[in-house]
């Protein structure tokens, strides 16, 4: 079975997300236009690297990985927010990636990807 295109778009997502969070931080920071801290930066790779996990496992087809990317999506936006510290434009700024997830998981959960997913799930108990 072919891999419906929401399941394309948002594994392509995560993974073009993942290449450019990790170069555009290290950039900035060895470049010196970063004001964060190293250890923040570091969770903000950690992030991306972990993000990219539900990602694979989507494109395999594996179903856990739906799962594993609103647990992480989950907490990294509650991460994000937490450390916001009541700043008003950085909770502004948490308004589009909630947006953006919830449109994902949307997708993920339309007819076409749980029939993928299915199908994934229905051939490995086969082999």
């Amino acid at each position: 079975m072919r891999k419906p295109a929401a399941v394309l778009v948002v594994s392509c997502y995560l993974l073009i997300n993942l290449f450019l969070s990790l170069t555009n931080t290290l950039l900035t920071y060895f470049l010196g236009f970063s004001s964060l801290e190293l250890e923040q930066l570091i969770m903000v790779n950690i992030g991306g690297i972990i993000t990219a996990i539900p990602a694979l496992l989507m494109l395999k087809g594996k179903d856990i990985g739906r799962v594993f990317y609103i647990f992480w999506g989950i907490f990294s936006l509650g991460y994000g927010v937490y450390n916001a510290n009541g700043y008003p434009p950085a909770l502004i700024g948490t308004v589009g990636p909630i947006i953006l997830f919830v449109v994902c998981i949307v997708w993920l959960y339309q007819s076409p990807a749980n029939e993928y997913f299915r199908a994934s799930n229905r051939n490995k108990v086969q082999e």
